[in-house]
């Protein structure tokens, strides 16, 4: 008789939708496993793996939650903490080496008392690579990429940038494991235990700890915690390829077992969650036309943001910042913009104990931008603090803004169009 493996979970387990899926499925959702060989396991594991590099698209589903809404009630639920963060991803590879990346973030935050905001990020990404005219034993990487902010009006942004990749005798290699890194989970075999069901092989890893966490509302208690974790690799047999890895799934459950009273609760209460989940297609790949976007680049004109930690009793001054960052900057081709300007688009991340300013370095010189020059674009906003007719912006949660800069001809900032581009979750 086959020996079995006894699967189990601490609650209601997750299900999983991803977008051009018709049907939800539980990647979790597995039991009673016959156990089969190392040998075995070992062979399907490797053979599935190496089948990698065959993968033609990956559908990425990422999922961070916290949900303290139900743990704090009545007179307590001003504490409460609600975020929710949202990614789905589809990279189609293509056979004259490159890839299109879809990505489509969606975030909620807030609690119960004060609402909930909502936002989403939609990013189109073309990267390939190809030789240099300049240079033929050089391969460049040529990225283009187009943001939309579904909740603002404005027409979706596109970048574009070109670096040096790798040389005739490693691009192959070097794009091999591009691709590699895009697909895989970052398990080996040594992770997993190994059992069959049905004809399916399933790979998983599985714990629950128990905890304790301080009470913060009532001294000298506890909570009791329970953290379950999961991972698991589905492999089944591919007409040519032999095994290859149908879908690769991992989440990091938070429970609470008991209340802030010290109750026990009949079901324990599910306050954080983060889940990853991979499904991968192997099909013949095709080529695909790209076509690189050339853009104005202005020289020697340095995008800067200042940053300014409060201290009690002593007012900002916008010359002397805490900290600054030079910002990496892409320059945005003209098209359906104003002729007389320059554009380019970053990325900043501000957080909410520091204040900032924009600024720009010319010739050695800084020139110092407030809010004033910021235009929000889409369902968010920016907290401002006005000292000496100079307004410093701070944002109430850690996030990531998307900028799209105009530049007259002197390098000098026209204006700034701020896009929310994601959460800070940690």
């Amino acid at each position: 008789m086959k020996q079995k493996i006894l699967v189990i979970g601490v609650a209601v387990l997750s299900v999983f939708a991803l977008t051009g899926c018709e049907e939800e499925f539980n990647p979790f959702d597995f039991n009673n496993l016959n156990i089969i060989s190392s040998q075995e396991s070992f062979y399907i594991d490797s053979t599935a793996t190496n089948n990698l590099l065959h993968v033609s698209n990956v559908e990425k589903k990422e999922i961070s939650r916290l949900d303290e809404t139900s743990f704090y009630s009545g007179s307590a639920s001003s504490y409460a903490s609600y975020r929710e963060n949202i990614t789905e991803s589809s990279i189609q590879f293509y056979s004259n080496r490159g890839y299109s990346n879809s990505e489509h973030n969606k975030t909620t935050l807030g609690n119960g008392l004060s609402g909930r905001y909502y936002s989403e990020t939609i990013e189109n990404t073309d990267e390939w690579i190809s030789k240099d005219a300049s240079s033929p034993s050089d391969y460049l990487l040529y990225t283009v990429s187009q943001y939309n902010n579904p909740q603002s009006d404005a027409k979706p942004t596109i970048s574009s940038s070109s670096s040096l990749f790798a040389t005739t005798n490693n691009y192959d290699i070097m794009w091999t494991k591009k691709c590699l890194d895009l697909v895989c989970d970052g398990y080996s075999y040594s992770d997993f235990k190994f059992g069959s069901r049905d004809g399916n092989i399933y790979a998983f890893e599985q714990s629950i700890v128990e905890s304790v966490v301080t009470n913060p509302l009532v001294s000298g208690e506890n909570i009791i915690t329970y953290e379950e974790n999961m991972r698991v690799r589905h492999y089944i047999k591919h007409e040519t390829l032999g095994w290859v890895i149908s879908y690769s799934a991992t989440k990091q459950n938070l429970y609470y077992a008991t209340s802030m009273t010290g109750e026990v609760f009949d079901d324990p209460l599910l306050v954080e969650e983060n889940q990853v989940f991979y499904r991968y297609t192997y099909n013949e790949l095709t080529s695909n036309t790209f076509v690189f976007l050339q853009s104005d680049v202005l020289l020697n004109y340095q995008p800067l943001l200042f940053s300014y930690t409060p201290v009690e009793g002593v007012a900002l001054d916008y010359t002397n910042p805490t900290a600054s960052e030079q910002l990496d900057i892409k320059y945005l081709p003209r098209s359906d913009k104003d002729a007389d300007l320059f554009y380019c688009s970053c990325i900043v991340t501000l957080r909410p104990e520091n204040y900032y300013l924009l600024g720009m370095e010319i010739d050695n010189k800084i020139s110092y931008y407030d809010y004033s020059f910021i235009d929000i674009q889409g369902n968010f906003t920016l907290s401002v603090l006005d000292v000496d007719s100079a307004e410093f912006f701070t944002s109430h949660f850690p996030v990531k803004l998307y900028l799209v800069i105009s530049l007259l001809e002197d390098g000098n900032i026209h204006t700034v169009q701020a896009y929310y581009w994601s959460t800070i979750i940690k």
